[in-house]
């Protein structure tokens, strides 16, 4: 009882904290949130965090009660507390690495919200689109990419526009664009994201279509097919490129399809998928397709050892 008290008190003091800083009349953060509302949840979710005398702990306990919004004790998914996860985990990725790290994202709240993504029965649950966008936000982290600031440095490019102020009377809003090949990837990749993202690409009957999220998210996006597929040791890149491949040849999945084609796959990691097949009606249709990869590969010069 007394070390539940003292959580309980921990707990109140961090509320406190973050009531104290929105409700501040004082505060350009108050105002802000009251023009724009959850446009700026990720400004304010930095101040909140970097003024925290411990800003790990404070991360670990929005990351933590953020789950609990959708998320019951016995880790089943709560209906209508998907929306708000869904919204506070957006804006803890666009704060960026340095407040919100993607590793610690992950494993104090999207590994668990995941794999309760993967035990969904077709039969029991209802898909709505709030648990949908909170699917792909968790998709997203599979993705691998630190989100950090824009700097310019050597060849890289960054640019602020300021718009308005609108007719609406709301603050002018200000963008930035980057250099597209500007970004970085967790190293080493975690193996408990490897396995999600195999577990879903084998999870055809899903309910919410996890293969289809984490293909068009994560594994189908040139950052994860050029950052992190590459530096895979050789068995974890065939698990992926024939989940993929039984996606496209058995279940006529085109994203699948499109995902595989655009591997970096040498001839031996081709032949390897070969080597594999079944002899059965669906392995011939895997045969054709593996040879038209081959084919279009050489075709764009992206093979060399044939």
């Amino acid at each position: 009882e007394m070390l539940e008290s003292i959580n309980l008190a921990k707990k109140d003091e961090k509320v406190s904290l973050i009531y104290d800083k929105v409700t501040d009349k004082s505060s350009p953060l108050r105002s802000s949130l009251l023009m724009d509302g959850v446009g700026t949840l990720p400004q304010a979710l930095s101040q909140i965090v970097l003024s925290f005398a411990q800003p790990a702990d404070l991360q670990s306990f929005f990351i933590k009660q953020c789950k609990s919004c959708a998320l019951s004790e016995d880790n089943e998914i709560i209906d209508g507390g998907c929306q708000a996860a869904a919204v506070i985990l957006s804006a803890m990725e666009r704060s960026g690495e340095r407040v919100f790290p993607l590793a610690k994202r992950w494993e104090l709240g999207g590994r668990d919200l995941f794999q309760s993504f993967l035990r969904l029965n077709a039969d029991e649950f209802v898909v709505n689109p709030s648990i949908c966008r909170l699917r792909d936000c968790v998709a997203t982290m599979l993705k691998g990419v630190l989100v950090n600031t824009m700097q310019v440095e050597g060849d890289g490019m960054s640019i602020q526009i300021s718009v308005g102020p609108s007719s609406s009377g709301r603050r002018s809003r200000s963008y930035s664009i980057g250099a597209s090949d500007s970004f970085s990837v967790l190293e080493p990749y975690p193996a408990s994201m490897l396995q999600a993202i195999l577990e879903a690409l084998g999870s055809n009957s899903s309910p919410l279509m996890l293969s289809d999220s984490v293909v068009q998210q994560a594994v189908g996006r040139q950052s994860w097919i050029n950052g992190v597929f590459p530096k895979l040791d050789s068995k974890s890149k065939h698990a992926v490129a024939s989940a993929l491949l039984t996606l496209r040849t058995q279940h006529e999945n085109e994203i699948a399809g499109a995902a595989l084609l655009s591997l970096p796959m040498t001839a031996a990691d081709l032949v390897h998928l070969l080597d594999n097949l079944d002899v059965s009606e669906d392995s011939q249709a895997a045969v054709v397709f593996i040879t038209d990869c081959v084919r279009e590969k050489s075709d764009l010069g992206k093979i060399s050892d044939i």
